[in-house]
């Protein structure tokens, strides 16, 4: 269901840019990796309202979707005491193996193997045989590719493979456009502990863009908007409308509406400078899990069996990635 080269995308930095992640979140928002995680875990469970492993009846357990190296479900394995049965299911080999013998190296925990696996095709077995499935996952802002359908299609397995008032929770956080000081001050003094800076980069194509770099190694990476030629949904390009709009940086690309909904379909490239150049294939997203998208998101949910659909925000310092804050769309099915 994930447009190739988003797949590529992740296959090519876990076996040739391991440390990717760490240049990435690090410089975009001031903070460690696992200052990142347990963020987004905790707000994950605070936002199902499954903060505690006694918010689980016995058997009943959690399914991380895109779960790349383990990272989110190890930490919700922490965070509910290691009582509450977690699986993480990822599309890609090289990030379950790590996760696996992460997973391995503890001394004490709740998580099942993690598999291989595609999102659209998870069952209420999911998580094993005899565990039924209460919550559902998919953090880090994982859940912005793929067209309409193939997301309406997805959205219908996942409430079919939760249990009655098991919680769906898709995770995103906007990029602010005006924080507080105290937080950019934050950001700023985080970014300096971990030699990250974000600095105003022209693109050899001539396209302003950012360079997000580590000064202590002078690895860098920048992202460069594309246009996407063609509507994202082949079997249905009748719903989509071809659209000039203006991207973070100012510079004018060609994208899609979906008529429906009003979700922008846009495609853009990263581009890492180590010793030499590279750049990934470029990459298809949407922009269904941005706040201004929150009512037709919600009733994409409910059409595909969810109720008690809302739209979580952050309310509290924990709640916030840097000065991003954190959201969730959270849909329950009903019992």
């Amino acid at each position: 269901m994930y447009p190739k080269s988003f797949e590529a995308h992740r296959h090519y930095n876990s076996q040739h840019y391991p440390d990717t992640v760490r240049i990435e979140r690090g410089c975009v928002n001031g903070l460690t990796p696992s200052e990142v995680h347990l963020k987004e875990a905790a707000f994950a469970l605070r936002a199902a309202g499954l903060s505690t492993s006694a918010s689980f009846a016995e058997n009943e357990g959690i399914l991380d979707l895109a779960c790349g190296e383990g990272h989110h479900a190890r930490i919700m394995d922490g965070l509910l005491h290691q009582k509450i049965p977690i699986r993480g299911i990822d599309r890609s080999e090289e990030p379950i193996s790590v996760a696996n013998r992460m997973r391995g190296s503890l001394s004490q925990t709740s998580l099942h193997e993690f598999e291989v696996g595609d999102m659209a095709q998870i069952g209420p077995d999911a998580i094993g045989p005899d565990v039924r499935c209460k919550l559902i996952t998919i953090l880090g802002k994982s859940f912005i590719y793929g067209n309409v359908r193939e997301t309406r299609q997805m959205l219908e397995g996942f409430a079919g493979a939760l249990q009655p008032s098991g919680k769906l929770v898709l995770q995103s956080r906007e990029v602010s456009k005006v924080e507080t000081g105290r937080l950019l001050h934050m950001v700023e003094e985080g970014r300096r502990k971990l030699q990250m800076s974000m600095e105003s980069f022209i693109t050899p194509a001539g396209q302003g863009t950012m360079l997000f770099r580590d000064k202590s190694r002078g690895d860098a990476f920048y992202n460069e908007a594309v246009d996407l030629e063609s509507a994202p949904d082949e079997q249905r390009p009748e719903e989509y409308r071809e659209e000039e709009a203006i991207s973070d940086y100012g510079t004018t690309v060609k994208t899609w509406r979906h008529k429906g909904t009003g979700f922008r379909f846009y495609s853009f490239r990263r581009v890492y400078q180590n010793e030499t150049e590279h750049e990934l294939e470029p990459t298809v997203a949407n922009s269904m899990l941005e706040v201004r998208h929150s009512d037709a998101a919600i009733q994409l949910l409910e059409e595909a069996g969810f109720a008690n659909v809302h739209l979580k925000t952050a309310t509290s310092d924990d709640d916030y990635v840097g000065a991003q804050p954190l959201t969730a769309l959270v849909g329950e099915i009903a019992v």
